[in-house]
């Protein structure tokens, strides 16, 4: 999934996101460009005619008086302009930073889960996290700067073609020499940072392990410390050694053409001195031209600067638009039209289901055939890889890219708008997150308020929740419902049990027609799992339970229809005696757990 190596894409996106974003600020920094561009000739210009007039002694202290008022105010004025500008510059690429940040998560917020698990969308995901914001700011200032340095070195150039056009090619030579291998060595460096995601990503994830404290008793008891920081050496070192090539590259070249350029330099001024010392020029054109040969150069040096920092800056900020036009997935025919809203599960109905996932030619799920109504409860039992997880994701409408038909109440899954059913939806992930957050937050996302929103209404609901679901008193008692858990912003560390018995309390607290529950008592002593076991029980009484266990002895206790799935397929159901009697798969993972 290489990026579009199209440096004239990344400016005209940016320019129309800002002209989208905010036409009027794109117009006046145009406007600042041009008059910034005009001030340093005008200002010349009036210091000409002040040390020409000296010389000349043909003149009043009333003329003298107004070129000085003229000067003065080529200062001031522009001075007074400039910083109230940029106190509205900073202004806007601060609001302009968020409304990247708000576009970037919004898009990341519509990935299917699918994307997550692809590395090539994850690199994409981090490229562009890297680039936005700041670099679409700074490729538009730096496009900004480029019209004002042109129209400064156009102006400039009007005023010394009047003494020698040919003095203008000389100055420009060498700064345009340079500033093409600017332009190459950027391209190089732009390729090598692209090429490195991996290793960058890596290096994150060692950084990670080693600062966060959810690493520490396994680095410790395994003694891998110093071996995790050689290998983010090693990756660093790599990372220096592709940098440093660039940059030797770039010192010898940049060695030669200022050797170069300090030699025509020099020709260029002594010309000049020597053009005022025939008499030819006065004191304030010699003074002015070197000026302008001197600020031509530099423009002119800042022009291919600029142009090289557009190209490699538009490179980057491609990685960026790159994520906001990743086209998120194939829409299937069955997905196109209007969908249909419910708002209650009374049936499901899944009929010759089978799922592969991208890049892999196995099966994942095979020919799957489960019927479920209102009231009822099936426990998913299984080897590890058996299909139970995936089964369950494409429940929730994670993957739709399956064969096969499903059915909520009649209606084809597809064609069911994915919100309206999650809404009334609820589960315990395997992987459930433990949130760095207070009590209150942890639990009450389980009603869609997320993190930083407010609702003590539903505090008694909590409360209720988290007792039905055991979780000790102890850990909120000193600051109640805003205990800061975790240790990133607080103090309060919880075990792995209590954990997963809030992820239960989340969970049930949403008043949901499915639950699904996956692997819930994996982190749960045996007296805290027979507590919860009634608490399950009687919450799947009038709703549509799932519960995926490896412990067949807790399967048995929560319902008597029980699936059991082998290499992706169904191999046996029914309940705990008739599963034992036949002596099959079932049988085999009962006695191997008793």
């Amino acid at each position: 999934m290489k990026a579009k190596k199209n440096s004239l894409r990344g400016i005209k996106d940016c320019l129309k996101l800002l002209f989208k974003y905010d036409k009027k600020y794109l117009f006046i920094s145009i406007i600042m460009a041009i008059f910034q561009g005009v001030i340093p000739t005008f200002t010349l210009t009036i210091s000409q005619q002040i040390l020409n007039t000296l010389q000349k002694n043909q003149t009043t202290i009333k003329y003298l008086v107004f070129l000085l008022s003229i000067y003065a105010m080529l200062n001031v004025i522009p001075s007074l302009i400039i910083s109230i500008y940029s106190y509205y510059r900073t202004k806007f690429n601060k609001n302009f930073e968020k409304y990247i940040d708000e576009l970037l998560l919004k898009k990341i917020l519509k990935l299917n889960l699918k994307d997550f698990e692809d590395d090539e969308v994850y690199d994409m995901i981090n490229r562009a996290k890297s680039q936005r914001g700041i670099n679409l700011t700074t490729l538009f200032e730096n496009s900004v700067n480029l019209v004002k340095e042109i129209i400064s070195i156009v102006s400039l150039i009007v005023l010394l073609s009047k003494f020698n056009v040919w003095l203008i090619l000389i100055v420009i030579i060498v700064p345009i020499i340079n500033s093409l291998f600017s332009v190459k060595f950027g391209k190089e460096q732009y390729d090598i940072v692209y090429d490195r995601t991996y290793k960058e990503r890596k290096l994150w994830y060692i950084d990670h392990l080693v600062s966060k404290g959810q690493a520490y008793k396994e680095i410790k008891l395994f003694n891998i410390g110093n071996k995790l920081l050689n290998y983010y050496l090693k990756l660093k070192t790599e990372i220096i050694k592709q940098d440093l090539k660039v940059v030797k590259k770039t010192f010898w070249t940049t060695l030669l053409c200022m050797f170069f350029d300090s030699v025509i330099d020099a020709m260029i001024i002594g010309y000049i001195i020597f053009q005022g010392f025939l008499k030819k020029i006065l004191i304030g054109d010699t003074t002015v031209y070197i000026q302008a040969v001197q600020s031509i150069k530099s423009n002119v040096e800042s022009i291919f600067t600029l142009v090289s920092t557009i190209i490699q800056e538009s490179f980057y900020i491609n990685l960026f638009f790159d994520l906001l036009e990743y086209n998120i997935s194939d829409t299937p025919d069955e997905l196109l039209g209007d969908k249909f809203t419910i708002s209650n599960i009374e049936h499901i109905k899944i009929e010759n289901l089978s799922y592969k996932y991208p890049e892999s030619d196995c099966y994942a799920l095979e020919n799957i055939n489960l019927e479920i109504s209102k009231g009822e409860s099936i426990a998913l039992v299984g080897r590890n890889g058996s299909g139970k997880t995936t089964l369950i994701k494409i429940l929730m409408g994670f993957y739709d890219n399956y064969e096969g038909v499903i059915k909520i109440n009649g209606i084809n899954f597809k064609k069911i708008d994915k919100q309206s059913y999650r809404d009334i939806v609820s589960s315990v992930f395997q992987d459930y997150i433990k949130y760095e957050a207070t009590l209150r937050e942890n639990v009450s996302i389980g009603l869609g308020i997320s993190l930083g929103e407010s609702n003590e209404n539903i505090d008694s609901k909590i409360l209720e929740v988290i007792k039905k679901t055991n979780l000790k008193s102890s850990i909120y008692k000193e600051n109640g419902l805003d205990t800061i858990l975790g240790t990133w912003f607080g103090k309060t560390q919880l075990s792995m049990g209590e954990w997963q018995r809030l992820a239960i309390s989340r969970a049930l607290l949403k008043n949901a027609d499915l639950y699904i529950f996956d692997e819930p008592d994996a982190s749960l002593d045996a007296e805290a799992e027979s507590q919860l076991l009634n608490l399950y029980k009687s919450t799947f009484k009038d709703k549509i339970g799932i519960f995926i266990t490896h412990n067949i002895s807790t399967a048995s206790k929560i319902t008597d229809n029980i699936v059991v799935l082998d290499n992706g397929s169904i191999a046996e159901r029914g309940n705990h005696k008739e599963l034992l009697c036949e002596q099959g798969i079932y049988s085999k993972l009962f006695y191997s757990n008793n």
